[in-house]
């Protein structure tokens, strides 16, 4: 089995859209990191669209529920077209992913699956 961080640098660098005429996407996800406050996020990144440009999204909800769609694209050609009035607010922000380096056990690098950062938002957190 390959490792989620390889799986994500091959679609990043070779992703290729399934075959069809209707709206198709090509991506990985994060489909929900709860946090003991209460807060979730999510992430779900389409380098590939047949929408228009590749994406990044992260959703948010509050303890409250309140959900929050933070994409890097307008709304029409992101996550919130979908889900139109479920969803309470939506933002369109940078959203930076990268890979990085982590010391492992034994002093050895360990890649990350992703960091991701929102400036806007000041969030800033690793994926490993």
């Amino acid at each position: 089995m390959q490792e989620p961080g390889k799986i994500v640098e091959t679609i990043e660098k070779s992703g290729k859209l399934p075959e069809g005429d209707d709206e198709r996407f090509t991506g990985y996800g994060v489909m929900g990191v709860p946090f003991i406050s209460g807060h979730v996020l999510c992430l779900r990144r389409f380098p590939v669209t047949s929408i228009g440009r590749g994406y990044t999204s992260v959703w948010h909800r509050d303890p409250g529920g309140c959900w929050t769609l933070i994409q890097d694209v307008p709304p029409q050609n992101g996550c919130s077209r979908y889900f139109g009035s479920a969803v309470d607010r939506s933002l369109v922000q940078d959203i930076l992913l990268s890979r990085s380096l982590m010391l492992g056990r034994c002093g050895f690098q360990k890649p990350s699956i992703f960091t991701l950062c929102l400036p806007a938002a000041k969030i800033n957190t690793s994926i490993y």
